[in-house]
């Protein structure tokens, strides 16, 4: 994570995607209640898959760092 900080300090635009089915990132960015979290990467490849319309920035969790953040939850092992 330090590379990407020093990124987002460079002003540099730094966009995480967390795919994993634990929600890593997302926790370890401090997202802990992952269960609440509204939109994740799942929700957005749900709605590209069914060619359903959404906000480019749905999903997106803005973080102190200076990165952004598409977070996940356990929803992703649906797609399996």
């Amino acid at each position: 994570m330090d590379i990407l900080t020093g990124f987002a300090r460079e002003e540099r635009r730094v966009l995480l995607i967390d795919n994993t089915l634990q929600g890593s990132i997302t926790v370890s960015l401090g997202f802990t209640a992952t269960d609440s979290i509204r939109y994740t990467s799942f929700s957005v490849m749900e709605k590209i898959i069914h060619e359903e319309e959404f906000n480019s920035v749905e999903g997106i969790l803005h973080h102190q760092e200076s990165m952004d953040l598409m977070p996940e939850n356990y929803y992703l092992t649906k797609t399996e």
